[in-house]
């Protein structure tokens, strides 16, 4: 009897760790941690590009964005809602003929696009998306075509463009239009800009809509604050809803 008590003490303790053992590892597909402005820069470092703000191109180095907003992911038994940290970093760097923007919104969840600078403006040329969670890891590269006009070099009120895309296996149907101009408080100093709003239709690997709103500063090339509503079912649905405004229009360098 002695035995199998213990037997049985040794097998409810074993229950026990893995009920908790599952219970804190559950809780930790919510958790994200920041990229910190200070690792962004030793990255961005390792690389540099020369150059200075010119029309319609940023300065290359490091900014920073304050955030606010969540993002919601669901892939078989697993939903995860997470909450964006305040503040995330991206670097700019130039390339020929244009740049590239690489927002860090948390460790787990980056965006990189790269731009063409055209007379028009500065056209999508290329995207990736890396989402990572405890139990998964998602990167999707995507070719534009053709290029999408995303920052009109010279906006102008009730312009509007748009038409039918590909961006890798994603059909989009997109319209932009320039809403109005609007003033954005940066670090202290009131910055002119153009509020860009594009709404899209996305079919293929995902499916469902995507608002984006841009409040672009075509005398620094940057979008000095943005907002995005996305809501995209696919093999892993993809759900973000979320604010940023810079903090500076001088970068780290």
């Amino acid at each position: 009897m002695r035995r199998r008590s213990y037997i049985l003490i040794g097998v409810g303790v074993l229950i026990v760790a893995l009920v908790v053992g599952g219970f804190l590892f559950w809780r930790t597909l919510d958790d994200t941690d920041p990229v910190t402005a200070s690792d962004a820069l030793t990255e961005y470092r390792e690389n540099p590009t020369p150059g200075q703000a010119a029309r319609g191109l940023p300065a290359p180095g490091v900014y920073e964005y304050s955030v606010t907003g969540s993002e919601q992911l669901s892939r078989g038994p697993v939903d995860i809602d997470r909450a964006l940290p305040p503040v995330a970093p991206m670097l700019v760097r130039h390339g020929d003929g244009g740049y590239e923007t690489d927002v860090r919104y948390s460790d787990g969840h980056t965006e990189l696009s790269r731009y063409d600078l055209r007379p028009q403006g500065a056209f999508v040329t290329f995207a990736r998306t890396v989402v990572k969670t405890p139990v998964t890891t998602t990167t999707r590269d995507r070719e534009w075509t053709p290029p999408l006009l995303r920052l009109p070099i010279a906006p102008e009120v009730g312009q509007t463009w748009g038409g039918p895309f590909t961006a890798g296996d994603l059909e989009l149907q997109i319209e932009s239009e320039v809403l109005r101009r609007e003033a954005v408080d940066v670090g202290g100093r009131r910055v002119n800009a153009f509020v860009i709003e594009s709404r899209q239709d996305i079919t293929g690997e995902y499916t469902g809509q995507r608002t984006e709103t841009f409040w672009y500063a075509p005398a620094q090339g940057l979008v000095v604050r943005y907002a995005i509503d996305s809501t995209l079912d696919g093999p892993t649905d993809f759900d973000i809803r979320a604010e940023q405004t810079l903090r500076s229009l001088t970068p780290r360098t």
